[in-house]
């Protein structure tokens, strides 16, 4: 099942997704209407294969693939260029255990991969465009939910696909009621420090 909101034609619009299963892995592609932007230019988005649910059937775990330039919460980004990013890194891997100095250098626009907890939004994430949900960030660094894996992520003009993810890596792998989304991230500070992120439907497509 694939879930669209955005318009006709746009990367932000999902056509569905296949999921590839053997003994211990799955591979998982999302196919979009439109060329899946690489550079940062289009912000901070990603998509999502819902796994597992909570109480009431909200979404709780989430398969996501991310892209959002300056921001650096995964080995797998590289260095963004100093004009890239006039305003300074928004720099995560420390607080998530990495080693000191690491941000700096992961800060570009790459797509990568995360398996992240999800929850109902807080009055934090009442945004415009609001999903209803956000990254419940204190379970996720808890459980240590494989916050910066590496697994392998391609991108090929209107799809992007993740390989090689242990099926033991995510909280529900019969994937009997998987579904996927398009979602924005827009987050929240208390001065630098990011207290919440919050999933919405992204920017609206152009004209």
């Amino acid at each position: 099942m694939s879930q669209s909101i955005s318009a006709e034609g746009d990367f932000r619009t999902l056509v569905g997704h296949d999921i590839t299963t053997s003994k211990n892995t799955i591979d998982v592609t999302f196919e979009t209407e439109g060329d899946i932007p690489e550079n940062g230019s289009e912000g901070a988005f990603g998509y999502g294969l819902v796994t597992g649910t909570i109480k009431g059937g909200l979404p709780e775990n989430v398969l996501a693939l991310t892209t959002h330039l300056c921001a650096s919460d995964s080995l797998e980004q590289g260095n963004a260029p100093v004009e890239d990013c006039p305003d300074g890194v928004i720099g995560l891997l420390e607080a998530l255990g990495f080693p000191e100095g690491t941000n700096e250098v992961h800060d570009d626009a790459t797509f990568h991969a995360h398996i992240l907890d999800l929850k109902p939004s807080t009055d934090a994430c009442d945004v415009d465009g609001s999903l209803g949900l956000e990254v419940d960030l204190q379970r996720t660094l808890q459980t240590q939910n494989n916050v910066s894996p590496d697994y392998d992520v391609d991108v090929d003009s209107e799809s992007i696909t993740v390989s090689d993810v242990p099926r033991g890596d995510l909280k529900s792998s019969s994937f009997k009621k998987a579904s996927s989304l398009y979602f924005g991230i827009t987050p929240q500070f208390e001065g630098n420090t990011i207290t919440n992120l919050c999933l919405t439907q992204g920017l609206p497509a152009e004209d």
